[in-house]
């Protein structure tokens, strides 16, 4: 009986670990590629107001933007061992 108990909590939890992490991979990635897209048009949206009441000082810091592999490779998540 705690051969079958056992057996039984070794699958669940190896069933539960793989689809948390396929889900939590997924779901990330949906959400960094949706901020990604709100960021793309609300920089779009300031571009078109640069100018109106906007410090020069300002002007002079602009960022590149990331692409979103590379944004997706900089927040990417697992539960495999830390690599060095």
């Amino acid at each position: 009986m705690m051969k079958e108990v056992l057996s039984i909590s070794i699958l669940a939890m190896s069933i539960a670990l793989f689809l948390g992490n396929s889900l939590s991979s997924n779901i990330s990635q949906r959400m960094l590629e949706q901020g990604i897209i709100r960021q793309e048009q609300n920089s779009a949206d300031e571009k078109a107001h640069v100018g109106h009441g906007t410090p020069e000082i300002l002007h002079i810091f602009e960022p590149t933007p990331m692409s979103i592999e590379e944004m997706i490779a900089y927040y990417d998540m697992s539960l495999d061992k830390a690599q060095q």
